[in-house]
């Protein structure tokens, strides 16, 4: 199966299960991402709309908090996401193996 995520290498483990993730089953964002408090704000949306647990709600606002606040406090590292010509470029934009999650 292929990366999920192609711009990043990483493990992350769960704090709740102790399962090992990494970039061929989870994404990355970084907190400098300038978009990421927007795309937080519309994924907490898109819970409230399905139904999702008001504790996973909840969790995203703070999480959407801690993020602004990181970018409030660190403006200079504050970007918009970018992927770079050549070699990153090549491997994030190549066209995926399959289609439709077969």
């Amino acid at each position: 199966m292929e990366a999920i995520d192609r711009k990043y290498r990483f493990k992350a483990v769960s704090i709740e299960s102790g399962r090992l993730h990494t970039h061929n089953d989870a994404i990355l964002f970084l907190a400098k991402d300038a978009l990421l408090p927007a795309l937080l704000a519309k994924y907490e949306e898109l819970c409230v709309m399905s139904g999702v647990d008001r504790h996973q709600i909840k969790g995203v606002q703070l999480l959407k908090e801690r993020v602004i606040t990181y970018q409030k406090c660190n403006i200079n590292k504050t970007r918009l996401p970018s992927v770079e010509e050549g070699k990153e470029e090549k491997r994030v934009c190549k066209p995926n193996k399959q289609k439709g999650g077969v």
